[in-house]
């Protein structure tokens, strides 16, 4: 097995958008291969670091290609066992990758061999995807629950009209998506026509009411806007009868988020919720909570959709930081998934901001902005033990509480602009970070790496 240097830097045209991470690979059959890590993987080729040298002098430490098709996928490092301390960075690199084979940690392990050169072989949680080029890749279909599947907890649990209806929903969502995947132009497929009940609309009227009461004086600004234009441009009955997604998808489309909409039929997959994201196209359920208990639901419904997440995409700010998101999970390997996902969880679904012209916490985050319980939880935060943590999405963050009641931890920003440019830079990073074949987990134990992730991703 040989590792094959890596010469230089460039833009890899398979991509879209382009990555900055390319391989020019001097087989002489491969010369003019250009490639970014995850279509390197496709192609069979594998990143690495190599290091050269006795065992008392490291001559050269560099990152480099493993030609071996077998190995599809799989990272593979090669160094000799006293060099395994060492640290280098490349001249082109932010991250010292002899130090990442170096760390024993759960995501590296050290097969057998010459006790002097063994091969370090990365977990396969740690593999870099093929990322989608662009919403047609990402799956829709791959539900992980909520659907019509009811837990004996909730509150539409035995109620046989309310299960079958929402599966009814989901069916429809799902085969909207199949079509919409098979179609070259994607405008060939309607989102599918809800006839809601009497019943479902009075429930739609009571949170809506409700919820644009409180908003006044515990949501951010931008919040409380796009509300007011968004149901403005739905026109006069969108106060009174839920919305249909497709005439959402046209204000979306129009606004200055520049957003889309498209249906799902339960709680969706968080790889391919946030990769379609990154291709500005939120995923929305159409069912409608169980009556029973109208300011309450314990998954996404169509409510929570519209009067938590929808509004905020209509501000182009806040969309570009959920774009941010879903770009930092294109490349990210399996073992990093969790974290996005409470990035997300804890900016986009229950974000909030303590603006320096308000004395008070205000929310954006959607869970917040959806639930009755969490926008009081919010106001009496200070009685209610409350913690605030600053917004680093490098570091681990909480665990997420889903059936604990209201959020004991929020995030916190300073602004829709401090949101956006963290997580820009946060994205650009794990792009870099990820275009290199490492994860994100990884990179935090990087002993080597002393600057502040901001300074490291500014460099890279």
């Amino acid at each position: 097995m040989s590792l094959l240097p890596l010469h230089n830097h460039g833009r890899c045209s398979k991509c879209l958008p382009p990555r900055s991470i390319v391989i020019n690979n001097p087989r002489s059959s491969l010369r003019s291969l250009r490639l970014c890590a995850s279509h390197a993987h496709s192609a069979g080729l594998c990143l690495g670091a190599h290091v050269t040298g006795s065992a008392t002098h490291s001559k050269s430490v560099g990152v480099g290609l493993c030609w071996k098709p077998g190995l599809r996928g799989r990272v593979v490092c090669s160094a000799t066992a006293s060099e395994l301390g060492g640290t280098h960075n490349d001249e082109h690199s932010s991250v010292s990758l002899p130090a990442i084979i170096a760390k024993d940690d759960d995501d590296v392990s050290v097969s057998g061999g010459n006790p002097n050169h063994r091969s370090i072989v990365r977990d396969p949680k740690d593999v870099i995807p093929v990322p989608p080029t662009s919403i047609t890749d990402v799956d829709p279909t791959r539900l992980l629950g909520y659907g019509a599947d009811l837990e004996e907890n909730h509150p539409g649990y035995g109620d046989d009209a309310y299960t079958q209806r929402r599966a009814d929903i989901g069916r429809a969502a799902t085969e909207f998506a199949i079509r919409v995947r098979r179609a070259e132009n994607e405008h060939e497929s309607t989102i599918p026509h809800i006839q809601y009940t009497a019943e479902e609309d009075a429930c739609w009227r009571d949170v809506l009411q409700t919820i644009k009461k409180k908003s006044q004086d515990l949501a951010c600004p931008e919040y409380n806007a796009g509300l007011e234009d968004m149901l403005a441009a739905l026109g006069p009955e969108a106060t009174t009868r839920v919305p249909q997604l497709a005439d959402v998808d046209k204000v979306l489309r129009s606004s200055p988020g520049q957003f889309r909409v498209r249906p799902v039929g339960g709680l969706l997959h968080p790889r391919s919720f946030l990769n379609a994201l990154a291709f500005s196209t939120f995923h929305s359920t159409q069912y409608v909570r169980h009556p029973n208990e109208p300011f309450y639901t314990p998954e996404p419904d169509i409510i929570h959709e519209l009067v938590g997440h929808l509004p905020l995409l209509m501000n182009e700010t806040f969309a570009d930081c959920v774009r941010h998101v879903g770009r930092a999970s294109l490349l990210a390997p399996e073992c990093d998934m969790w974290h996005l996902t409470k990035v997300y969880w804890y900016t986009v679904e229950f974000g909030v901001m303590h603006s320096k012209s308000v004395d008070r916490p205000l929310a954006y985050g959607a869970g917040v902005l959806s639930s009755i319980a969490e926008l009081d939880n919010l106001a009496g935060a200070l009685d209610n033990g409350v913690t605030f943590l600053p917004l680093n999405p490098y570091e681990p963050l909480p665990k997420i509480s889903y059936n604990d009641g209201v959020q004991k931890f929020y995030v916190s920003v300073q602004s829709l602009r401090d949101m956006e440019r963290k997580l820009h830079t946060f994205a650009d990073f794990c792009e870099n970070l990820y275009g290199q074949g490492v994860s994100l987990k990884t990179w935090r134990h990087l002993q080597s790496l002393k600057n502040p992730p901001g300074e490291v991703a500014r460099r890279a």
